[in-house]
């Protein structure tokens, strides 16, 4: 193939060499091309620009008030006890769409003794289409530190940001 590919290349700089009419029609179809390519990355900017901006308007649409976690659980792994999954039901009281909520973990080690000592501090986000006035179950999966109790582990979460569903 790349016998092929050197032989083609050869092939059309011996054109460009002898051929004056191949160079101007290269040259035209090279101009076409390059307006071509500038065309296409502009239109591309353009539409990643309206697409950031629709995502920002959806993360000021939805108050962090107007969304409830309703029985939220975790659930840990049994080989090295980290943060495995988060289930619970969202209920959306907001006029919008819910697309998505950025959620803040923390967990920590009691001890019987008295005392907690934050083990574990992470963010999740969690996508899923709630229509205004629904609930809806979610299941997902955590990344979390592995975690060695010496006591009891707690947890607690705060929302962070709810956006409105995007199309």
């Amino acid at each position: 193939m790349s016998l092929g590919l050197v032989i083609l290349v050869l092939g059309l700089l011996y054109l460009l060499i002898v051929s004056p009419r191949f160079r101007r029609v290269a040259a035209v179809a090279l101009g076409i091309l390059a307006v071509g390519l500038i065309l296409l990355v502009g239109w591309y900017e353009q539409n990643q620009a309206e697409q950031k901006s629709k995502e920002e308007a959806a993360r000021n649409l939805i108050k962090i008030g107007q969304i409830e976690l309703v029985d939220p659980r975790v659930s840990f792994s049994s080989y090295n006890g980290s943060p495995e999954r988060i289930t619970g039901r969202i209920r959306n009281n907001s006029t919008y769409s819910l697309g998505s909520l950025e959620l803040r973990l923390v967990f920590q080690d009691c001890l019987a003794q008295g005392g907690c000592e934050t083990v574990d501090d992470e963010k999740t986000d969690i996508y899923i289409n709630v229509p205004s006035g629904q609930s809806r179950d979610f299941d997902d999966y955590l990344g979390g530190a592995v975690l060695s109790p010496k006591g009891r582990i707690t947890w607690t979460y705060q929302i962070l940001s709810a956006s409105a569903h995007v199309d």
